[in-house]
């Protein structure tokens, strides 16, 4: 039985020049990285206070970042089609750290499969609990899977997207690394 409807497929392009880092790129880290605390802490003592307050603080996040990137780099995101809705299977390129933060936003709080090892930070381990995210051991295969597919029937009951970078890992734009396991 399917866990997931079919949507039609979804693009969405960054359009940017490519430049070295330099202030722009420097005032954005500083900027960002100080919204970043407060929306943390505040997400933070929401959640405790009432569980599911993280997705609106992920999302607020991911919409902060899409903010920053436009108004300081001149990075602005054209998505092309319609965004789908629900329980769907939305499979990514991962190039950046942009359309991770950014599809936190524009698929309203996705499940995100995320490298188990990502765990060992204790700030991102209590975000990605309360946030449901599933994380994959991707050494462990076969277990990985069923805890995997476990956390995916979850977020389907709850209606949610599922976000999955099959690469496993950033990518340069145009390269096609083997899809990871798990």
């Amino acid at each position: 039985r399917s866990m997931c409807r079919a949507a039609p497929p979804v693009t969405g392009t960054a359009s940017t020049t490519i430049r070295t880092p330099g202030p722009s790129s420097a005032a954005f880290g500083a900027v960002f990285g100080a919204l970043t605390v407060p929306i943390y802490l505040i997400t933070a003592i929401a959640e405790l206070a009432r569980p599911g307050a993280i997705r609106t603080g992920a999302r607020l996040w991911g919409r902060v970042f899409r903010a920053c990137a436009r108004a300081m780099l001149g990075i602005r995101l054209v998505v092309e089609g319609a965004v789908p809705r629900g329980p769907v299977i939305v499979a990514g390129k991962h190039q950046s750290l942009y359309e991770t933060l950014a599809l936190l936003d524009i698929l309203d709080s996705p499940a995100i499969v995320f490298k188990r090892e990502l765990l060992a930070v204790p700030l991102w381990r209590f975000f990605a609990r309360r946030h449901r995210a599933m994380p994959v051991d991707r050494e462990a295969s076969a277990p990985a899977l069923r805890a995997m597919v476990k956390t995916a029937r979850g977020a389907v009951a709850a209606r949610r997207a599922i976000l999955i970078f099959p690469e496993g890992e950033r990518v340069a734009p145009g390269a096609a690394p083997p899809i990871k396991p798990g």
